[in-house]
């Protein structure tokens, strides 16, 4: 056995051990959402000691920096750092008709495969007491849905399930205690808070054990999980379609840009929905310099006679999402990128002199690199792809949308320029409203108003699996395109 130290803990561990499992054994928490690929290098940690030699995907980083998800124990070592996992996550907070007929204080949470947010209710009052928002404690396990499933099929949904429900269980210490939980998320999601495996999610033929209302008990607090739609389209988007009363719009578009994109169309009283598997991208992650929306994370760029640059606090350490839609929409309308998403060989001079190595500089040390664009393109493709796809179910073309709502807490922060300018929807020129955490607003209404509650029991999606369909590649590969 070999000594892990961190701090005034220690832990005794098999030699060979990988570090980062023994900083958790220590209940310190390290993000690895690439799945210990060594890919992210979200994992990047100080430390001296006995370790495995170095990984080729580690010869950049700085003497005594390693990445903890690949660096094996072989003797005693002393962690001096571990990389900072905090999410804040700017919300706006939707006023609902809350039925004071009833009492009691009900929490309601939206579990988001990136961020967990949730808001606790006193009824008697009619008013919101208690509010929490923070990384999902599973983010650990791998950073998408399929990165925990793979985990989970690996390990079985043990270490996933505690991971979440100890969340839970801490959120309602923090907001001081609640008589009744609610919960929406994806359908992975509902799944491993329930304990059920996911695996039949991702083997065909892609079929959910559950997707109907589901009720336990979480500390002895009756905790119900709201009903999904199908095996991608969870209680988060049924949730969130009640709350913005999509149903009751016609030719009208709902996206929930996020790691899992899913979206549904609102024709003739009918609902279509899909999910695109677009990947963490636009939550900062599997980019280089790429971070969630915290505290110096660049939010807002644009190109004038200099580069305005709009950060989260002072000193820029990153970039989030909407900043990374920001920066690829000017790169496309400057020409510093073509629509290839290649470089622009022939880039105006001042900008040229900004790109090293495939790599273009927006400050002195922060850069995009061709990999980061091929990462943006995936996901931009992924959603312009369930989009197209979506329309053609329905019999539609683009231009009969008239409006189009983005969901997502991370929503608010977005540039609606900036999403036509990339093509995330596909030709598309017209209005777009931004909801905020549709999916939490609409948890709060299952729990305060009997009519909504029925709504969301009620709620039907004609659901498209792209998992099923042979068009989605093709249409995939042309929506890469800027």
């Amino acid at each position: 056995m070999v000594r892990v130290s961190y701090g005034n803990k220690e832990v005794l561990v098999e030699r060979g051990s990988i570090l980062s499992d023994a900083i958790r054994l220590m209940e310190e928490r390290i993000e690895t959402p690439c799945n210990c690929m060594g890919i992210c290098k979200k994992c990047i940690v100080e430390v001296s000691g006995e370790l495995s030699e170095r990984e080729e995907a580690e010869r950049d980083l700085p003497h005594g920096m390693r990445l903890a998800c690949i660096t094996r124990v072989v003797g005693d070592v002393e962690v001096s750092r571990v990389a900072d996992s905090e999410l804040k996550i700017s919300e706006e907070d939707t006023a609902l008709d809350i039925d004071t007929q009833k009492e009691g204080r009900v929490l309601a949470i939206d579990v988001g495969t990136t961020g967990v947010s949730a808001r606790l209710i006193d009824l008697k009052e009619g008013k919101v007491t208690g509010r929490y928002s923070g990384l999902n404690y599973q983010s650990e396990y791998g950073a998408d849905v399929l990165s925990r499933i793979t985990y989970c099929i690996q390990n079985d949904v043990f270490d996933l399930q505690e991971a979440i429900q100890k969340q839970i269980r801490d959120i309602v210490q923090e907001v001081g205690g609640a008589d009744r939980i609610a919960i929406a998320g994806n359908t992975t999601m509902q799944h491993l808070i329930y304990g059920e495996n996911p695996k039949p999610l991702a083997v065909s033929p892609y079929t959910p054990v559950f997707i109907e209302e589901k009720s336990l008990h979480i500390d002895g607090i009756e905790t119900i999980l709201l009903p999904n739609a199908s095996s991608y389209v969870g209680a988060d988007i049924v949730s969130g379609v009640v709350a913005t009363g999509l149903e009751e719009k016609n030719n009208t578009l709902f996206i929930d840009i996020g790691t899992n994109g899913e979206m549904v169309l609102s024709i003739d009283g009918k609902l279509y929905g899909t999910s695109t598997a677009a990947g963490p991208a636009f939550e900062g992650m599997n980019i280089e310099w790429g971070m969630r929306a915290g505290e110096g994370a660049i939010e807002g760029f644009e190109i004038g006679d200099e580069f305005k640059i709009k950060t989260i606090g002072e000193n820029p350490k990153g970039i989030c999402g909407s900043g990374l839609m920001d920066i690829m929409s000017e790169f496309v309308k400057h020409k510093i990128v073509l629509r290839s998403g290649k470089f622009n060989p022939r880039m105006k001079p001042e900008f040229k002199e900004r790109l090293k190595d495939k790599r273009f500089y927006i400050t002195e040390d922060i850069y995009i690199s061709q990999g980061d664009i091929r990462q943006i393109q995936l996901a931009k493709g992924a959603i312009a792809a369930g989009v197209r796809l979506l329309l053609s179910k329905a019999d539609r073309d683009i231009s009969d949308i008239e409006k189009v709502i983005i969901a997502g807490s991370f929503g608010y922060h977005l540039n609606a320029q900036s999403i036509l300018g990339i093509g995330i929807i596909p030709e598309y020129q017209g209005s777009i409203t931004f909801a905020g955490n549709t999916s939490l607003n609409g948890c709060i209404g299952y729990m305060t108003n009997e009519k909504i509650k029925k709504k969301i029991k009620t709620t039907k999606i004609d659901v498209i699996e792209l998992s099923k369909s042979a068009e989605f590649q093709e249409v995939f590969v042309k929506e890469l395109q800027f």
